[in-house]
């Protein structure tokens, strides 16, 4: 009996040095930094942009009010459904008078037709969508402002590339011209 006893105390000892884990469910860096560059260079559908914006001024509010003509910034992300069809949020600042600058959130859906040029990707765009100014548009501030554009863009590398675009946006009589560069991710 003292044998059978002894036994099982040795197989329970030598069973409990296996069921301890050596995993401490830490993040490991070094492969989350591994993702992130894989991400980066290996492509995914989505695009990023800052681009500057000309605003050729004109009259607001029925034509009550007179703008003149206007540069300012944006910045927008896209994201690629296919080779055709993307859809993104973007935006808008134009430095006004006084520190009353015109700030404009907006969500589009672009169409395009991608066109390869040996290295180059020649790329037709039209889009629309809406957006609102949250400052700097009186008490027009929150009022549904629908967006109509079209442009092109030239893609340098499988990444990076410049756009241009000529944009009408209701309750402006002027029209945007933005351009800038994008990056593919």
């Amino acid at each position: 009996m003292k044998k059978i006893i002894a036994t099982l105390a040795v197989c329970a000892l030598a069973l409990t040095g296996y069921s301890q884990s050596t995993s401490t469910n830490a993040t490991d860096i070094p492969s989350t930094w591994d993702n992130i560059v894989d991400f980066v260079s290996h492509g995914s559908n989505w695009i990023v942009t800052s681009y500057g914006i000309y605003a050729t001024g004109g009259t607001v509010d029925g034509g009550s009010k007179n703008v003149d003509p206007a540069w300012g910034v944006g910045l927008a992300g896209l994201y690629k459904i296919n080779d055709y069809v993307l859809t993104g949020l973007g935006l808008d600042y134009l430095p006004g008078s006084g520190g009353s600058g015109l700030t404009m959130p907006s969500a589009s859906a672009q169409l395009q037709y991608p066109i390869k040029m040996g290295r180059f990707v020649f790329t037709p765009l039209a889009y629309s969508g809406l957006a609102t100014a949250i400052g700097g548009h009186g008490i027009d501030n929150g009022e549904a402002i629908g967006i109509f554009g079209t442009g092109a863009a030239l893609s340098f590398t499988g990444h990076v590339g410049g756009f241009g675009s000529l944009e009408k946006r209701t309750s402006f009589e002027g029209h945007w011209i933005k351009f800038g560069l994008f990056y593919r991710f």
